[in-house]
């Protein structure tokens, strides 16, 4: 089968709540549309003067953050480094404060990279020009065996007799139920990990950098744990695996009072959470395997309560209950 004679795209494995999306705009223009959008919108944050601009710009964004799912928690890290920076050495240059420069450079490196993927980022398979013809045809081999039901007559079809088949699943409702108590755990860290580390006696400028070494080892432990449920292709262990040093860290910001102790538990903090959301994706992957319409919606069930969590993780750190927040 050559590839390159194929004019239908294969949309097979997308692993986030835009499919359908995708499948009308396509990935090279929808991607880069949303993060135009948001770095817009965190432009327009460095301008706020009131709560009320503040909520109403955290709103956008979050509207336009919603069709693509974060995880990168390398990139985070060195979001937490940049940060540091930006804050501590643009404070007062051009009359604004350090906050507001971090706002206003991440979102302008964001629209820049962003009209670059415009012209980048490939659509799919077939279109993916940095692979050779044999590439390709590799890809989209695996892509069909992956899911045997795939032809080409569905590429374009949203098959609405699946939202009946994943509704009707009774796994669905306990993947939902996991999935609040995975993005609470995920949300928090994500929110909070710099007032949790500021709360245990450092200055706020050192509280950003001193994120950077969970967040990196949390990248380095979840890349292996990844890695290896790949390769044994199990996820379920690996999850609970990744949960167990979750708790561990957790357990020792509620319990330990030495503060080497605390900063201690935030590395196991990162590196479980970091492991819930490549891992827990492929999972509910495996669960609701075939159809690929099925597994979109399923997945977009999933993650859109996990999302939710966000909510509630708002609420579990205020600074006057650090450094063990019991309370």
């Amino acid at each position: 089968m050559d590839v390159s004679q194929t004019n239908k795209p294969i949309i097979n494995g997308t692993s986030t709540t835009e499919e359908i999306v995708i499948k009308k705009f396509t990935p090279s223009k929808w991607i880069p549309a949303l993060m135009v959008a948001w770095s817009v919108v965190i432009c327009c944050m460095a301008a706020v003067k009131n709560f009320g601009g503040l909520v109403a710009t955290r709103l956008l964004l979050g509207v336009f953050e919603a069709g693509f799912v974060p995880g990168a928690f390398f990139l985070l890290s060195m979001c937490g480094l940049l940060a540091y920076f930006i804050t501590k050495y643009m404070d007062g240059k051009g009359g604004l404060e350090g906050w507001r420069w971090l706002f206003l450079l991440e979102g302008l490196i964001t629209f820049i990279f962003s009209l670059a993927s415009f012209f980048i980022l490939p659509n799919f398979p077939e279109t993916a020009t940095f692979l050779t013809v044999q590439e390709r045809d590799y890809w989209v081999t695996c892509l069909r065996k992956d899911d045997c039901t795939l032809n080409d007559s569905q590429h374009y079809k949203i098959d609405h007799h699946s939202l009946y088949l994943v509704v009707k699943d009774s796994k669905i409702y306990i993947v939902m139920l996991i999935g609040i108590f995975i993005g609470s755990a995920l949300h928090s860290i994500a929110l909070y990990l710099p007032t949790v580390i500021y709360s245990m006696g450092f200055d706020p400028f050192k509280s950003q950098l001193l994120t950077v070494p969970p967040y990196f080892t949390g990248w380095c432990i979840s890349l292996a744990i990844t890695l290896h449920s790949d390769k044994t292709e199990e996820r379920s262990f690996h999850l609970i695996f990744g949960g167990c040093l979750a708790i561990i860290g957790f357990f020792g910001l509620a319990m330990f009072e030495n503060i080497n102790l605390l900063y201690v538990s935030t590395f196991f903090c990162t590196a479980g959470v970091s492991t819930f959301a490549p891992l827990s994706v492929a999972w509910v992957c495996s669960i609701f395997s075939t159809p690929h319409d099925k597994r979109a919606i399923a997945l977009a069930m999933v993650i859109s309560f996990a999302n939710i969590s966000g909510v509630l993780a708002s609420m579990l750190y205020p600074t006057n209950d650090g450094p063990r927040y019991c309370k």
